[in-house]
């Protein structure tokens, strides 16, 4: 006897939907409005200096990908925030090896420019400008 494809039922011959969204187009979720709730205020609720790291932890297929990118885009869009993505290593790894990855994935002229901006603010000396070393 022959198997049916699970899809059939929907008239789809294979998944409809991309392994990995494409990361700037997820800037809303769709139809579960308590994950967005839940997301939204975690952005939110996040304005503690210090750094975090998060881990999302679901079935394949869940939206784990999808509800990373939706957060990067949101925290993105303001200030003092660096969000970093990065995929959990294929083999086993220690904490030492997710934080190699993260630590490699840091944009360290965003650092730079965002502290600088923040210290100008601080001591009232009006417009940023950051020096260029190798101007020099």
């Amino acid at each position: 006897m022959a198997v049916e494809h699970p899809l059939a039922a929907y008239q789809l011959k294979d998944w409809p939907f991309r392994e990995v969204p494409e990361p700037t187009r997820c800037t809303f979720i769709a139809g579960r409005p308590k994950l967005q709730q839940t997301l939204d205020r975690f952005v939110a609720g996040s304005g503690n200096p210090v750094s975090s790291i998060y881990l999302f932890w679901a079935s394949l297929g869940a939206g784990k990908t999808h509800a990373l990118y939706y957060l990067i885009n949101q925290m993105s869009s303001r200030e003092l925030y660096l969000p970093i993505y990065t995929e959990y290593p294929e083999s086993p790894a220690g904490f030492g090896e997710i934080y190699e990855r993260l630590a490699r994935n840091i944009d360290w002229d965003a650092i730079a420019d965002t502290c600088f901006a923040l210290f100008v603010e601080a001591s009232g000396a009006g417009t940023p400008r950051r020096c260029n070393m190798e101007e020099r």
